[in-house]
């Protein structure tokens, strides 16, 4: 019960809470139902009381509805979004044609993409219009009205600083009108959860940071410096008045406040109409407590709620995927009418 009270109401909102959200939550469960082991010799009670807790802790992991909703009349838009720093290229392009998406978001593309992709090159499925701001793409089957670099704004004099780009807004011209389409990128915990390990990085948290070290070496500074990106980002977004899409690799596990936030005025794709875990990372990453299979959902796809209905929402498949690091999402969306 306190790992669900951890998970569901503290997450990345406390330091010390923040670590365990990024570990395999899918071995949890039978975990806790190890537990229940003990209860044969110390009283049935506690046996039942044990494995319904592991069964309920394990079952909370399931986001998705488990099919599809049928379209009505009316042509679909197909929107995909990965995340191309550490993919298998051979693999992406081939799986990428089968798809025949409309939009394509693209994130972190300082990877392989990085040197070959321009403004304007119909490289990726096939897509006649592409527009890049930075690390952030999207590919169009549409016509782009407009891009804009999107920053959240930052306190003056404040203790945290947002030094990267976290996402680019892109407008294009769809059948339906012009629709606001946001490539989003959180800057990773990787480098925050290595700080745990450091003996020097808690003195200077707990203890106070010496005059001649910045703020921005604390364990807390990330964790900070992820709420404000994502509060600063959602501002800008719920304000949209058009059509809006959200594409994006937000580097947030699916549960806690933050991810209730990021879902309070827009949909997720697969929490509408996806299928079993929809878990995107790692995608190939040896990490033994996982048994070679991705633990978390970080990868989303989310639409306003005003102007869309979700039809359907697949993760890219293990074998489709080889040996990219973040699995691709493919969606189907429809206007409402």
């Amino acid at each position: 019960m306190l790992l669900w009270f951890l998970r569901t109401f503290v997450a990345q909102a406390h330091l010390l809470a923040a670590p365990l959200t990024y570990l395999p939550q899918i071995l949890v469960g039978p975990a806790l139902l190890v537990t229940s082991i003990p209860g044969w010799w110390w009283g049935r009670r506690l046996l039942f009381l044990c494995i319904t807790t592991g069964i309920g802790y394990h079952a909370s992991l399931f986001g998705g509805s488990w099919r599809g909703k049928a379209l009505d009349s009316g042509a679909p838009l197909r929107v995909v979004f990965v995340n191309r720093g550490d993919q298998d290229t051979a693999k992406w392009k081939e799986w990428i044609v089968e798809q025949s998406p409309d939009l394509i978001g693209l994130t972190d593309l300082r990877g392989r993409d990085g040197p070959e992709l321009g403004v304007g090159t119909p490289t990726i499925g096939g897509l006649p219009y592409l527009m890049r701001i930075g690390e952030h793409a999207l590919a169009s089957r549409y016509p782009f009205k407009g891009t804009q670099v999107v920053k959240p704004d930052v306190p003056t004099g404040g203790p945290v600083r947002v030094q990267y780009l976290p996402a680019a807004r892109f407008e294009v011209d769809g059948p339906g009108g012009p629709v606001a389409v946001y490539v989003v990128h959180v800057r990773s915990p990787r480098d925050a959860l290595s700080k745990y390990g450091s003996l020097k990085m808690w003195k200077w948290t707990l203890l106070g940071v010496p005059a001649h070290v910045s703020s921005s070496v604390t364990i807390g500074h990330y964790w900070d410096e992820q709420k404000l990106v994502i509060e600063g980002l959602l501002k800008r977004i719920e304000a949209e008045t058009i059509p809006t899409i959200v594409l994006g690799d937000w580097n947030l596990p699916d549960f806690g406040p933050r991810y209730r936030r990021l879902t309070k005025q827009l949909q997720d794709a697969h929490r509408v109409a996806g299928e079993g875990l929809g878990y995107t990372f790692p995608g190939d990453l040896s990490f033994w407590p996982a048994l070679g299979r991705p633990w978390m959902r970080i990868d989303y796809v989310l639409v306003d709620r005003e102007h869309w209905e979700i039809h359907d929402c697949r993760v890219q498949s293990g074998e489709d995927a080889a040996r990219s690091q973040h699995r691709a999402l493919n969606v189907i969306l429809q206007w409402k009418r």
